[in-house]
C-alpha cells in the first residue's frame, strides 16, 4: 500500500526519484502525525488548542512550495 502512495505523491512532486521518494515520505509521515494527535485529543477528551481547520492549513502552508 505505502509504494502506491509514495508512488503517487512521488509522481505528483515530479523531482528525481530519491528526493521525491523521501519528500512523498516526509509529507505522509506529517499527515499521519496530524490525524494522530486529532484522534489522540478526542479520546482522552482533551481539546486541541488550535482548530483542526486552522492546523490542516499550517501543513498545507508548510508543503506548498514557494
Amino acid at each position: 500500500m505505502t509504494a502506491k502512495v509514495y508512488g503517487a505523491l512521488e509522481a505528483f512532486l515530479d523531482g528525481d526519484q530519491p528526493a521525491a521518494r523521501h519528500e512523498a515520505v516526509a509529507i505522509h509521515s506529517a499527515v499521519l502525525g496530524l490525524a494522530h494527535i486529532f484522534g489522540l485529543s478526542d479520546s482522552l477528551s482533551d481539546p486541541l488548542k488550535h482548530s483542526v481547520s486552522d492546523l490542516v492549513d499550517a501543513l498545507i502552508n508548510t508543503l506548498i512550495l514557494p
